[in-house]
């Protein structure tokens, strides 16, 4: 007789399951995703490539949970996320998730080591070690002489690399 392993998979990290996303345009709809199936398994990467205006930006809106799916299912480590109301998803999403922004967003009214610190303080936990982490960070991604440092004065490379510490900042599973 065989003993039956009681080790489950573990889910993916980002499962999409038939994601459908339209936009209206005048009186016509675009289908900009169609039936959408993505798995993102722990430790992979993957790349998104494609013609302008295919819906690579709008796909990973959904798959971060900053824009609603029409219709579809959308699972964080096999966890259903599609259906949460959008505050509740935040919450997660800055626990599971670090969010490296093409326009970097960085806050001109904050400093380089502020900016990076920011995402702990938003979940509450800007302690001693949070903010040495941020600084960690910045040494790590070669901005730790700028940490004082106002982002308008960043060169448009140190900008993106500080937003790589920064959403490095809560230990994410997935950027």
């Amino acid at each position: 007789m065989e003993a039956k392993s009681s080790i489950r998979p573990t889910p993916p990290v980002i499962e999409t399951r038939r994601i459908v996303k339209t936009f209206p345009s005048g009186r016509e709809v675009i289908q900009v995703l169609n039936g959408i199936d993505f798995k993102l398994e722990r430790g992979k990467t993957a790349s998104i490539r494609g013609e302008s205006g295919s819906g690579k930006t709008t796909f990973l809106n959904i798959i971060s949970g900053l824009e609603a799916l029409d219709s579809g299912q959308l699972l964080w480590n096999g966890n259903r996320v599609d259906l949460r109301h959008f505050g509740e998803l935040a919450a997660v999403r800055s626990s599971q998730m670090g969010l490296v922004f093409q326009a970097y967003y960085l806050l001109p009214e904050l400093n380089l080591w502020e900016n990076v610190l920011l995402p702990a303080r938003l979940r509450g936990k800007p302690g001693s070690l949070e903010r040495e982490r941020a600084e960690y960070l910045l040494h790590r991604v070669g901005l730790a002489e700028r940490l004082k440092f106002s982002v308008e004065k960043l060169s448009g490379g140190e900008r993106q690399r500080a937003a790589l510490a920064r959403a490095l900042m809560n230990r994410p599973r997935l950027i």
